[in-house]
């Protein structure tokens, strides 16, 4: 005979605690992407130095928004590897892709420290994070 409560009562708490991972997941991200855009202008001058705060500005925007186009790449590639492997190393592989380019976007020298390299790291971090976010959106 099944309880009141019905049969789903012994998967509540394993979805509560999925839902409040993802949700710690995605505000860690999204303080990521609120902190660049706060910062862009500060960005802006460390890795693309121009003759105008405006051009700086931009490029950094730009950066920003180089994230973005990579998302698509992500759930598919990603999802893909999800499909055959599984959501969690999907998931682990999204983890450690993230950590890796908040990290190596963190760690890069500036413009003035290793010239053209340093706008070129910048944007391959953010292309790396836009790809990895999309895996993990993707793939569940």
């Amino acid at each position: 005979m099944e309880s009141a409560v019905g049969p789903s009562q012994g998967k509540s708490p394993l979805q509560r605690r999925h839902v409040v991972a993802a949700t710690l997941g995605n505000a860690l991200e999204f303080y990521d992407f609120l902190t660049y855009a706060f910062f862009a202008i500060q960005i802006g001058h460390a890795f693309f130095p121009t003759e105008s705060a405006y051009g700086s500005l931009m490029l950094s925007l730009a950066t920003f928004g180089a994230g973005f186009a990579t998302r698509p790449l992500g759930a598919l590639v990603i999802g893909n590897y999800a499909d055959r492997a599984g959501r969690r190393p999907a998931m682990i592989l999204c983890f450690v892709l993230m950590g890796c380019a908040m990290v190596g976007l963190a760690v890069t020298p500036s413009y003035a420290s290793i010239g053209i390299a340093a706008p070129i790291l910048a944007v391959l971090a953010r292309l790396l994070q836009g790809f990895s976010l999309g895996g993990e959106i993707g793939s569940n």
